[in-house]
């Protein structure tokens, strides 16, 4: 996915440390995409989340670093 991969090159480049979890690969994948949905409130990837917290999909991992809000949020995690 287009938006999975932007995300990806994103974290790499602000140097994130950060695991993927490539749904469409697992055996479980309608039942983990089904709860990802109920959790986020849409069925699109990627679905982002630091620690526990959801922050959305790309378009809000987009935001959030214009913003610097996501450099802020993985500092105080310590994954960048």
């Amino acid at each position: 996915c287009q938006y999975s991969k932007r995300a990806k090159e994103l974290l790499n480049s602000i140097k994130a440390t950060f695991k993927i979890v490539e749904v469409d690969t697992r055996d479980d994948h309608d039942e983990l995409q089904k709860a990802l949905a109920a959790i986020s409130g849409h069925n699109t990837f990627p679905t982002i989340f630091v620690q526990d917290k959801l922050l959305g999909g790309w378009d809000e991992l987009e935001k959030m670093h214009k913003t610097g809000l996501l450099t802020q949020i993985l500092k105080e995690v310590q994954a960048i």
